[in-house]
């Protein structure tokens, strides 16, 4: 096709596909053998995946926590040879910024929080 200088072209429209979001919930299903020496229970996780929770930082105000979104979950249980655990399981939270870049940093549930407001800095706890 010949493109004449005398008449102007005609572009298509650009096509636009409006953007659509989808929320998930991502529960975490976890079988561990138990053993009859074993003196702890391991704990349902707090946070799941793709939730949003704060940084915990008690020596900066509240306005400069940092948000993040959480990308995985990792169960840290350490057995003995013979399969007692050595220590009372913990849950870790794998955070990241929001938008999935940056590294990825290793938390246990008492460093991030879901409302930031509702951290006392007053107790023992810290």
């Amino acid at each position: 096709m010949l493109i004449q200088p005398n008449k102007p072209i005609q572009l298509p429209k650009p096509y636009r596909i409006p953007l659509t979001t989808q929320t998930i919930e991502l529960q975490c299903c976890l079988e561990v053998a138990a053993d009859s020496d074993d003196e702890w229970i391991i704990p349902t996780p707090i946070y799941s995946i793709g939730q949003k929770v704060w940084l915990i930082a008690p020596d900066l105000p509240i306005d400069d926590w940092e948000e993040k979104r959480i990308f995985g979950i990792e169960l840290y249980a350490p057995r003995w040879q013979h399969g007692s655990l050595m220590a009372e399981p913990v849950w870790y939270y794998g955070v990241k910024a929001l938008t999935g870049h940056g590294e990825t940093k290793w938390l246990t549930e008492d460093k991030i929080t879901q409302t930031p407001q509702a951290c006392d800095f007053e107790s023992d706890y810290f």
